[in-house]
């Protein structure tokens, strides 16, 4: 009996990537697709392309060969700005809910074989880097601080079943010190964001929360040179805050969610 629901199942289960498989094969072949394709731009379109990376508009330009950075910061997208709140209010969360577990120590743990523990401190290297390329090349290649930021909590977490969540914290990686490097980050964050309306009560000038590069009506902005081509420094440092951001939350919930997560609860 068992055997012949387990067969149903495979078979309902090949019914029906049959099924996807050939839809996709005769909207591919006759070029059919569910949502219209349009050709032309429409004008916002064709003017955040224009303009994102254009320095014979200064006025204009965000410094930004990467188009995405650009609208998610200077084209007040503000996508980031709503991931990283999310992200803020599970962490909170998450501490308020499981408090009496924030300062435990981790239970020790075997960890798994030498050999995969061997190949992942290889690569944790590798990753932890590729994280942080990802987030300092974000303003200038499609990435950001949060994709680079949640690349390098991937290998933390990865660690953490190879060794164990206990020999990253005897090694450093502990829950406050986590939190302090996230509330750091968020006050990075926010003081970029702040600097241009706080120079310009300084200097008697407009300024705007999280502006990029200098208008019309508000002359500060930040940029630095990349050999003959000059590139935004706020987004960079937008990135790299994020990036701090993300790592340290991601690490902290795991730490949190796990040490909760080993001790018995009983609701009566």
């Amino acid at each position: 009996m068992a055997d012949s629901m387990y067969v149903k199942k495979w078979i309902q289960v090949m019914v029906l990537v049959a099924i996807v498989v050939t839809v996709s094969i005769v909207l591919t072949v006759n070029n059919m697709t569910l949502i219209p394709v349009y050709s032309d731009l429409k004008p916002l379109s064709k003017w955040i392309l224009y303009f994102s990376y254009n320095p014979a508009y200064p006025l204009f330009t965000s410094l930004t060969p990467a188009i995405v950075n650009a609208v998610v910061w200077d084209y007040r997208g503000v996508d980031t700005f709503f991931e990283t709140s999310v992200l803020f209010a599970a962490v909170i969360g998450s501490i308020t809910i499981y408090y009496e577990y924030f300062y435990e120590k981790p239970r020790k743990g075997r960890g798994l074989s030498l050999i995969i523990r061997t190949i992942v401190k290889l690569t944790m290297f590798i990753a932890i880097a590729l994280g942080l390329a990802i987030a300092l090349k974000g303003h200038i290649t499609p990435a950001g601080g949060f994709q680079g930021g949640a690349v390098a909590a991937a290998i933390v977490y990865v660690m953490a079943m190879a060794y164990s969540l206990y020999w990253l914290y005897i090694r450093g990686i502990t829950q406050t010190r986590m939190l302090v490097l996230r509330t750091s980050g968020l006050l990075g964050i926010t003081m970029v964001a702040l600097m241009p309306v706080l120079l310009g009560l300084l200097l008697g000038s407009n300024g705007y929360i999280l502006q990029n590069q200098p208008k019309e009506d508000a002359p500060i902005g930040y940029s630095y040179p990349i050999e003959d081509y000059r590139v935004s420094l706020t987004i960079l440092l937008f990135n790299v805050f994020e990036f701090l951001t993300v790592l340290a939350a991601f690490t902290l919930l795991l730490m949190i969610l796990y040490t909760a997560g080993k001790k018995e609860v009983i609701i009566e």
